[in-house]
């Protein structure tokens, strides 16, 4: 499984991830809305719209031309194309095979800066650097765990202190790439040395060079929804502090996953983030997809 949730039988998912260039630079943000969808057009190459809805040949056209791009949106409420990160990489992986067990592309977290923009691929298990131009380059690869889950590096998210990029992965791993191919591992444990990560889906950091990582689940494994070996509600938000110490922040959180900063220090984080936003019959959908606060003192 290289995706963040074996995709590749379930199509295109839409936009992953999105974030407003400049926004980890003091007084630097444009305000430049960027967007990257999920998966990767070659996916879909052998659809057809044999016995299909009428609409079918439209939306597989759309969904062709989306799959894996990094997109800007506009003041005016569109979007245009930036770069196709998923297909790029999909093509890597066919020729670079030491990081995925698969022949995948998932593009899911970024972080545009004024010259560019950083993407993880949780597909590929790479980090991408994507200038202005939309030229793609690899600029780094996470390794594979080993046993466990996941069997990839599958890395979700990307952040930014001080010009160092660093990254997380749902294999419960955070990273800093010091500017290397092959980043180096940061401890994110308790005073005994135990892991406070387990399956990251979101990071982010503050200007104090405080990082915050969203835990999507606490228990090894997949991420099982309902039943005895429900991982629902064993989510978690860790704050590692700039000294190395790590905290908990939140726990008890139902499947959470993105994550953002706000100027008073409060964290706002997506919770019920594999459910429809109205809820659902399952219990653990029951209150639906939410956005909640995580006040700071």
């Amino acid at each position: 499984m290289s995706g963040l949730f074996s995709s590749s039988s379930q199509g295109v998912v839409g936009v992953d991830g999105i974030s407003v260039q400049g926004a980890r630079l003091p007084g630097k943000t444009t305000g430049n809305l960027f967007g990257v969808m999920g998966e990767y057009p070659q996916e879909l190459a052998n659809w057809t719209c044999t016995s299909q809805p009428a609409d079918c040949s439209a939306v597989l056209a759309a969904g062709r031309a989306q799959a894996g791009q990094l997109i800007q949106f506009t003041t005016a409420g569109t979007w245009q194309p930036v770069a196709g990160v998923g297909s790029s990489n999909y093509d890597w992986t066919r020729t670079n095979k030491a990081l995925s067990s698969e022949w995948d592309a998932n593009p899911y977290g970024i972080l545009p800066l004024l010259k560019g923009t950083w993407v993880a691929d949780a597909g590929s298990n790479t980090l991408d650097w994507v200038p202005a131009n939309g030229s793609i380059t690899v600029a780094s690869g996470i390794p594979a765990p080993g046993p466990g889950f996941p069997i990839d590096g599958v890395p979700t998210c990307v952040t930014m202190v001080r010009g160092n990029l660093y990254a997380a992965d749902l294999a419960g791993r955070f990273w800093k790439r010091n500017g290397k191919y092959t980043p180096t591992q940061v401890p994110v444990a308790d005073g005994g040395g135990k892991s406070l990560i387990h399956h990251v889906t979101g990071c982010a950091a503050d200007t104090s060079g405080n990082f915050y990582l969203v835990d999507m689940w606490g228990v090894p494994g997949p991420p099982i929804p309902a039943g005895p070996k429900s991982t629902a509600s064993t989510g978690s938000v860790v704050k590692l502090a700039k000294n190395g110490s790590a905290t908990v922040l939140a726990t008890g959180l139902n499947f959470p996953n993105g994550i953002a900063l706000a100027a008073d220090g409060s964290v706002y984080v997506s919770i019920g983030s594999t459910c429809p936003a109205t809820g659902s019959p399952f219990p653990y959908c029951a209150q639906g997809g939410q956005i909640i606060r995580i006040p700071q003192s």
